[in-house]
């Protein structure tokens, strides 16, 4: 059935399964008068369903054109078919006129595009998730250098990783110079912000045990503590030892590092220093021992040497401390005493099966683990969970914001 009203007339028209008919024609009282529908010919009906429809002039001609092939018929008849292949006109020009609309938004959608494309603002949640992923580079325990350009290089790969997550698929699809200068520049200044916070922990707690300072500098940037690994520990350990050694580079800036206030887009202004000596200095001492030791790998003897003389004077310092994230396993027999152990394929990643043995350390009295102690397993960390830290209760918990960019290991607990 279909009803539309033109210039006050109003016009039913119905088919029945069993091609009964009904067409009614109804009009405002001084038209009603003039009008009779009974009188119309097959022309005129034609044409008042071509105003009814509002066909355009190309299907108005179609229609006349049909009506030309079907008026020798009955009125009975060729009416019915007329009306039906009216509304078969007006239905292609529906389809017609919405292509043409899908056209016109179309044109819309890529003018908002590149509208998108062109602004170098980044959004509050844009901003936190460039914040996260610099502190979790910069935390990350395998990184060697600390230079701005070589974190810009591993946040932008996170980033678009995730970027399905994290808010920056649209970015990346519209990416242009200006908005990739825009971003790169603020993953400097947050680049340099993780960085001014990690050294400023390293200052703060410099006086208190291993354990603590790895434990909560982890939750300062990465926010969590469910991935800690042994790495973590001994990346720790290597720049808290330096910074003894080191301390004026802790406090002393150099201003060719540091950023001035820099506009961000055209609505924000953010000041970020980077001011520090220390980065710089930790970045040639690493790079300085892989060259003196002939390897990155920490348990090659340039390396085990070192760290095992490191944690010795953690241990010294910090008789109480039992450093539960560094692997340990003391002999049933013999003077040795505790020794580190790594997993003997070299790599954090896999099962344990034997290792690599550090020279011995002498553990004291105070600080000796009490028989039946064992440090709880990563192992299931290499399977993307992590075991609960030593002295924490309740189920493990999925780091939800970020997964690491390094692998964790299974290590073996106290001997009693």
């Amino acid at each position: 059935m279909y009803q539309q009203s033109q210039r006050g007339q109003s016009y039913t028209f119905s088919t029945q399964e069993d091609s009964d008919t009904a067409f009614s024609f109804a009009t405002d009282a001084d038209i009603m008068s003039k009008l009779d529908i009974a009188q119309l010919d097959v022309v005129d009906f034609a044409d008042c369903i071509c105003n009814i429809l509002t066909l355009s002039a190309k299907y108005r001609g179609d229609l006349h054109t049909f009506v030309k092939l079907v008026e020798s018929l009955a009125r009975d008849q060729a009416i019915p078919m007329i009306y039906g292949m009216a509304t078969n006109y007006y239905t292609q020009q529906l389809i017609l006129d919405s292509r043409t609309d899908y056209a016109a938004i179309t044109e819309i959608l890529n003018e908002v595009k590149t509208a998108l494309a062109q602004n170098l603002n980044l959004t509050k949640e844009q901003k936190e998730e460039v914040t996260s992923a610099c502190k979790l580079k910069v935390w990350d325990p395998k990184r060697t250098d600390y230079d701005n350009d070589a974190i810009r290089v591993d946040v932008l790969a996170h980033l678009k990783k995730h970027a399905l997550q994290n808010g920056f698929k649209a970015f990346f699809d519209a990416r242009t110079q200006a908005r990739s200068k825009a971003l790169n520049h603020f993953i400097g200044l947050q680049a340099s912000y993780a960085k001014s916070i990690y050294r400023s922990h390293i200052k703060d707690t410099i006086k208190q045990c291993l354990t603590t300072a790895t434990t909560t500098g982890m939750r300062k940037l990465v926010g969590t503590t469910d991935n800690i690994s042994p790495l973590d520990a001994l990346r720790m350990a290597i720049v808290r030892n330096y910074a003894r050694n080191n301390k004026e580079l802790l406090t002393k800036r150099s201003d060719e590092n540091t950023n001035k206030c820099s506009r961000v887009g055209d609505s924000e202004t953010i000041q970020r220093k980077d001011g520090d000596t220390w980065w710089p200095a930790v970045t040639k001492f690493l790079d300085d021992k892989n060259k003196e030791y002939g390897s990155t790998d920490l348990k090659s003897p340039g390396w085990a040497n070192h760290i095992s003389e490191i944690i010795a004077h953690e241990r010294r310092s910090f008789p109480n401390d039992l450093i539960p994230l560094i692997p340990i396993s003391q002999p049933s027999a013999g003077p040795s005493g505790a020794k580190f152990t790594f997993p003997s394929n070299g790599t954090v990643t896999g099962h344990q099966s034997g290792g690599f043995q550090l020279p011995p350390l002498q553990i004291p009295a105070s600080s000796s683990a009490p028989n039946g102690f064992t440090l709880p397993s990563l192992a299931a960390a290499a399977d993307g969970q992590a075991g609960p830290l030593l002295g924490s209760s309740g189920a493990n918990k999925q780091n939800q914001s970020y997964e690491p960019s390094y692998s964790r290991a299974p290590f073996s607990g106290y001997q009693g």
